[in-house]
């Protein structure tokens, strides 16, 4: 698991970094490859700051295949959303965008499944921190 991070230290993998006014956060999953796998993979990991933070996460999916795919934030292990699409979609490649208000001092975690297809994805999450 990744915690918090002190501010301007550069991206090294999926914990949350800030800005060095502190007033801005982000992560980045990098690119992930996956097989076929219904077990979760996952993406992101962090708790925040002692901060509320309104996070926007985009999450990108570029194989084109009929298979269904499951993006999906908990905060403190509780489900807050989770998004199933189908690759075959004619807005494909995916590009969903979700804002979410994170409490102060939350753990963060991003999963995604891959039901019957491999698949090359990433998330990425930038925040405004309310101070």
């Amino acid at each position: 698991m990744s915690t918090t991070t002190g501010r301007g230290i550069a991206v090294t993998g999926p914990t949350l970094i800030y800005t060095e006014d502190g007033k801005n956060s982000y992560a980045y999953s990098g690119a992930i490859v996956s097989t076929d796998s219904a077990t979760p993979i996952q993406m992101l990991k962090y708790i925040t700051g002692p901060d509320p933070q309104m996070s926007m996460f985009q999450f990108f999916d570029v194989l084109i295949t009929d298979k269904e795919r499951v993006f999906k934030v908990t905060l403190n292990g509780i489900a807050i959303i989770q998004n199933n699409y189908d690759g075959s979609d004619p807005s494909f490649p995916y590009n969903g965008k979700f804002h979410v208000l994170v409490p102060p001092t939350t753990e963060v975690e991003v999963l995604a499944n891959i039901n019957g297809a491999a698949a090359n994805m990433f998330v990425t999450m930038k925040a405004k921190v309310l101070q």
